[in-house]
């Protein structure tokens, strides 16, 4: 190799391994999504996070409504709403939760930590009554707020403004 190329390759080098190690380390915190994919029977539906948030100003508590306060770090949709409940759900979804204030929100009577009664135990309607399902939640709480403002898709019609085909 001819002298001149050794400060350039020494330096491209240095250069290459500076970006791998910055891209290869991992975040503290994740940063708001620009965008999140909802895919589902309907066609899968591309939410634009960030211009919902920033652009429209609308406050996180709107959507994420596990807490009265806004959370550095919200739980995702599917955590609380899923798409059926069953058993899977049953078994996996304490799993999203940071500690136990989460679970109270919703298992408010009987629980000790650890367990909770079922709904049934309390509640006479079925638990799709009182936490929606991930549809219900989406199309009730996006097409609720569309409908107040007047913009956006929000009549029956609309379905494909926001589910692609």
């Amino acid at each position: 190799m001819q002298k001149r190329y050794v400060p350039i390759t020494v330096i491209s080098v240095i250069l290459g391994l500076v970006a791998a190690v910055g891209y290869l380390q991992p975040k503290d915190t994740q940063a708001m999504p620009v965008r999140v994919l909802f895919d589902n029977n309907g066609g899968k539906v591309v939410f634009s996070h960030a211009a919902h948030s920033r652009d429209y100003g609308v406050a996180c508590e709107e959507c994420h409504h596990e807490s009265d306060k806004p959370s550095p770090n919200p739980v995702p949709c599917g955590s609380c709403h899923p798409k059926v409940f069953d058993e899977n759900f049953a078994k996996n979804h304490i799993s999203a939760f940071a500690d136990e204030r989460y679970c109270e929100r919703c298992h408010h009577e009987g629980f000790d930590g650890k367990n909770s009664e079922p709904c049934s135990s309390c509640h006479e309607e079925k638990i799709e009554a009182l936490v929606p399902t991930e549809l219900s939640a989406f199309h009730n709480g996006c097409m609720g707020c569309h409908k107040d403002l007047g913009s956006g898709p929000y009549q029956k019609e609309d379905c494909t403004k926001c589910h692609m085909k």
